[in-house]
């Protein structure tokens, strides 16, 4: 039997690329896997549970960003103290880790115990060399290491052309071959087919983490208000700040509501009864600029229209303005002049399913995985 180690810091229930990466592996029996990462928050009551018996998640410690630095710290390196510990009992064939905060085990692990083990290397989020240099020390001193190790990986991906192109010119003059583009897409087992809006008001969802200083929340929120019943804007978060929770409060509207979070399984039955699907990043680091996110492909593949700021350039290729449902790039900064009535008009435009999933998206990743 072979072992595959997967590492993620962060809380694998808030990745759903993860999510979807360890349901195909189930599918392979000859392989064990092995995922390390974090508790969530006692708060956050969702869990992610492993579909096989040949598949182990392994939560060691509390991601919890409340905590002291020192604390945060301290967590960090027992965790990958662990997390090493685990790795040289188990000798996996492939080691796979999610952005730089969870290199540390793997680069000792590939450096010094087992320099044959295939290495890959995936980001979810893109991280510009200014942003290293400014970020804490941990951060900073990780991505001088992981860089001494990329020549010696077998995989390294991000989750479109943008974000790869950009990491390529960062990391010069260092030249790799094993560079791969893995899109943020949802199986397909969610595929629904596309209805057109039927009339007033229009059902407009958002699901997903939520900030008033990086996202169009208190925009998109004034602009609902303004439309007095015209559209309806219903909320499913929870991981959001204090803020946006006072603010929604303090709007009294009708028409804006907060629920919970769901879990990623159930997000298809929920967004189904939408028309729209909002996204609302402002864009205030090239990360969410050059960005085609899970949100944008879970929407389409449920039959809903999207709504995006047009500051999303990694955004702005999927618009469309010839089929239905459609992807619509908005000035968020001047919703005055848009209405809801031209979203009515464009249900006039011929029905086209998506085929965004990840069904196909992953092949390439789980041939070099499972080799």
């Amino acid at each position: 039997m072979k072992n595959i180690v997967i590492v993620h810091y962060s809380p694998l229930e808030l990745y759903p690329p993860l999510q979807n990466l360890i349901g195909f592996l189930k599918e392979y029996k000859k392989c064990k896997v092995a995922v390390f990462t974090t508790k969530l928050s006692d708060k956050v009551s969702i869990t992610f549970n492993s579909p096989s018996s040949s598949i182990s998640i392994n939560r060691v410690l509390r991601s919890d960003t409340n905590r002291s630095k020192a604390i945060r710290y301290f967590c960090y390196f027992v965790f990958h103290i662990r997390c090493l510990i685990n790795i040289i009992k188990l000798r996996p064939i492939r080691l796979f880790y999610f952005e730089t905060l969870s290199s540390l085990a793997p680069f000792i692990y590939k450096a010094f115990f087992n320099r044959s083990v295939g290495l890959l290397i995936h980001y979810h989020e893109y991280i510009s060399n200014i942003e290293y240099q400014k970020a804490s020390p941990v951060l900073f001193y990780l991505h001088k290491l992981e860089k001494r190790i990329y020549n010696r990986s077998i995989w390294i991906s991000h989750t479109n052309k943008f974000r790869l192109d950009m990491f390529r010119e960062d990391i010069s003059p260092i030249r790799l071959e094993n560079l791969y583009v893995i899109p943020n897409y949802p199986p397909r087992t969610w595929k629904a087919f596309p209805k057109p809006i039927l009339g007033m008001p229009i059902k407009v969802v958002y699901a997903g983490a939520l900030s008033l200083t990086t996202m169009f929340t208190e925009t998109f929120a004034r602009w609902v208000v303004d439309q007095k019943g015209k559209v309806i804007w219903d909320i499913y978060s929870y991981n959001f700040t204090q803020d946006v929770d006072l603010f929604i409060k303090q709007l009294e509207s009708p028409w804006v509501k907060l629920n919970p979070g769901v879990d990623y399984d159930e997000l298809p039955s929920i967004l189904i009864r939408y028309d729209v699907g909002i996204i609302l990043y402002k864009g205030h680091i090239p990360n969410y600029i050059y960005n085609a996110p899970n949100k944008l492909f879970e929407y389409l593949a449920c039959g809903l229209s999207v709504w995006l700021p047009s500051v999303m350039v990694g955004s702005l290729s999927y618009c469309t303005d010839e089929t239905y449902p459609q992807v619509v790039a908005l000035d968020f900064n001047g919703l005055d002049v848009f209405t809801p009535e031209s979203a009515l008009n464009a249900s006039n435009f011929p029905l086209k399913s998506t085929d965004y999933f990840c069904d196909t998206a992953l092949s390439p990743l789980l041939n070099v995985l499972l080799k």
